[in-house]
């Protein structure tokens, strides 16, 4: 583990949240100066971070992270101008 010292400022990039009826909300804010191969990299983090957590193999969490984008379960909605994206 990486530890930085000092005082650092941040911006959330990624949320998901969990409403009352179980239907998951993944908000997504778009930055300045980034790209889809930065957010591939924080996809690639969070699908390590979830192999971990769950103590499972990366295969096992990216087997089931292919069958979602293969057959996605779950409608994408963008909001215009926020720079928010809903799923």
């Amino acid at each position: 583990m990486h530890i930085k010292e000092g005082v650092t400022m941040s911006q959330e990039i990624l949320r998901c949240d969990k409403e009352d009826d179980g239907k998951i909300h993944t908000h997504i804010t778009l930055l300045d100066g980034y790209n889809y191969h930065h957010y591939g990299l924080l996809i690639a983090d969070i699908i390590h971070h979830t192999s971990v957590a769950f103590d499972v193999p990366v295969d096992d969490v990216c087997e089931w992270v292919n069958k979602e984008l293969n057959h996605p379960t779950t409608d994408i909605t963008q909001v215009v101008g926020l720079g928010i994206v809903k799923f």
